[in-house]
Formats: structure tokens, C-alpha cells, sequence
């Protein structure tokens, strides 16, 4: 599979959007290569929440409690969601990302089993029976916005060190999927997953 040149990627983005009723999202930066999404997002976004930031290539990514999330260079995908600050606690916010990262794996990989492991993890059960990370979100609130990070491994076919032990891919499921067709699933199912409220994503979390 030839993948889809990032130049054609805000486009795509774009439609995706405009499809979408109700999208969290009204405008859309893709980077080539960027030290972290969180960061780029803050800085285009201003005060301005409504941006969703993609990156080719993420090499400064944060994980949960300032764990460096692995750069696997072009195999996986980077986004950030700049939305308002509505107040909702962190955790609420993490279990949102956390569905709409599942809630978009599912749609693309409609055969994989897959897990939510608080506070923000996606995990997904690979041929040999090992459930793995396959996704993780990253909440931050900073100037007046929330930012919503998730992180998906897409066409990683093998990992540095001992990564392989906890960590998969969608290749890896046997699913061919372009990074730019898990980020417009994504879109759709962050637009949905946001506007749950605290006893539906209680309900989402362990359906």
C-alpha cells in the first residue's frame, strides 16, 4: 500500500470535518515533523479552541505522568484536539480520548479485541494472545484550552528493545490501514465521544 502524501492530508482532514455533524473540530494544521503535538496545537490554537493538530512525524511526544511517548518515525499517528475548557475533570476527559482511540481502532480493525486500561491506555490483543498498548491519550490544560493528544500505532512492523512486549500495531493486527484513515475515523469518534456525559462514557468504558 503507497501511503497518502502528508501534503494531501489537511484536505482530506478538511472533508472529514465537513461530514461530520456536530465535529469538535472547525480547523485543522498538519506538520511534517514537529517535537510534540500538545505543544504546536498551543501555539496555533492561541486562545482559539476548535484546532486539531496532525504531525507526519512526532519526535518529543509526552506520555502520561511525563513519560516520553517512543517516536517510531512515520509508522504511527500524532494528532491533538484544542477544545474549551468545560471544567470536567482529567480523568473524564482521559476516558474520553480513550474512547474515541478504541471507539476508532474498532472501525478500522472491525475483527481486533481491544481493552481500555485507565486512566488512558488502548489495548489490543495481539495474534499471540498478549494484550498491548495500540493507543494512548494525553490530557493537558493549558492556556484556557484543553488539549486532547492521542497517540495510535499504526504500521509499526517492529519495535526498539523491549516495546515489543507491550506495545502493537495495527499492522500488526494484519490490518493494511493508512495513518491518514485512522486520523479521519478519529475525527468522527472524538466528535461523538466528547459529548458524553459522565454516566455514558461509565457506560462506554466497559461496553
Amino acid at each position: 500500500m503507497t501511503p497518502v502524501p502528508i501534503e494531501d492530508w489537511a484536505d482530506r482532514l478538511e472533508a472529514a470535518i465537513a461530514r461530520t455533524p456536530g465535529c469538535c473540530v472547525d480547523q485543522v494544521v498538519v506538520i511534517a515533523e514537529t517535537a510534540s503535538t500538545q505543544d504546536a496545537a498551543l501555539a496555533h490554537a492561541g486562545a482559539r479552541p476548535g484546532l486539531l493538530v496532525v504531525a507526519g512525524r512526532q519526535t518529543a511526544g509526552r506520555g502520561q505522568h511525563g513519560r516520553a511517548w517512543e517516536d517510531t518515525a512515520d509508522a504511527g499517528l500524532a494528532m491533538t484536539f484544542a477544545l474549551p475548557d468545560d471544567g470536567r475533570e482529567s480523568a473524564e476527559l482521559a476516558a474520553i480520548g480513550g474512547i474515541a482511540a478504541r471507539d476508532a481502532v474498532s472501525r478500522v480493525a472491525p475483527g481486533a479485541v481491544l481493552r481500555l486500561k485507565r486512566p488512558n491506555d488502548v489495548l489490543a490483543v495481539g495474534p499471540d494472545g498478549v494484550a498491548r498498548k495500540i493507543a494512548g491519550v494525553l490530557i493537558e490544560r493549558r492556556g484556557g484550552l484543553t488539549l486532547i493528544g492521542v497517540g495510535i500505532n499504526v504500521a509499526q512492523r517492529a519495535w526498539a528493545g523491549d516495546l515489543g512486549d507491550r506495545a502493537v500495531s495495527l499492522a500488526q493486527l494484519g490490518v493494511a490501514a493508512d495513518r491518514i484513515d485512522v486520523a479521519e475515523v478519529l475525527v468522527g469518534a472524538m466528535s461523538v465521544a466528547i459529548t458524553l456525559d459522565a454516566r455514558a462514557i461509565e457506560v462506554r468504558w466497559g461496553s
